[in-house]
């Protein structure tokens, strides 16, 4: 049997105010006949699941919704001051010009499907 808990708070860090506070807890076991031919689970895939029922159940509480970004990136050095900014610009635009961003968007898609409980944070 394995059984995992977690207390997850939300703090607001400019007044130091808990706005959300909750304890999450889940538990997997497993059990086998001698006749089954399956055997019993190994401790930690059960401790695997268990953490993985918990972390589903808070991305649920606290992150339900998927927020979609528009960006529109800038094409030239206007308004930019300083040479250095501006050099780093130019760089940071010519590497951006060069990127495929549909295939990057469907590949982070992919990459968060497949790795939910890491990725759910990340938005594209």
């Amino acid at each position: 049997m394995a059984i995992f808990s977690a207390t997850v708070k939300v703090i607001n860090v400019e007044s130091a105010v808990v706005v959300y506070s909750a304890d999450y807890s889940s538990s997997e076991s497993s059990e086998s006949c001698l006749d089954s031919g399956s055997p019993v689970r190994a401790s930690l895939e059960l401790m695997s699941l268990a953490q993985e029922k918990v972390l589903e159940n808070i991305m649920r509480d606290i992150l339900p919704y998927n927020l979609l970004l528009r960006i529109v990136l800038m094409e030239d050095t206007d308004g930019i001051k300083g040479g250095n900014f501006v050099d780093k610009f130019t760089s940071a635009l010519e590497f951006a010009k060069k990127i495929d961003w549909i295939e990057a968007v469907n590949y982070g898609k992919i990459y968060m499907k497949k790795n939910q409980k890491v990725c759910r944070l990340i938005t594209i």
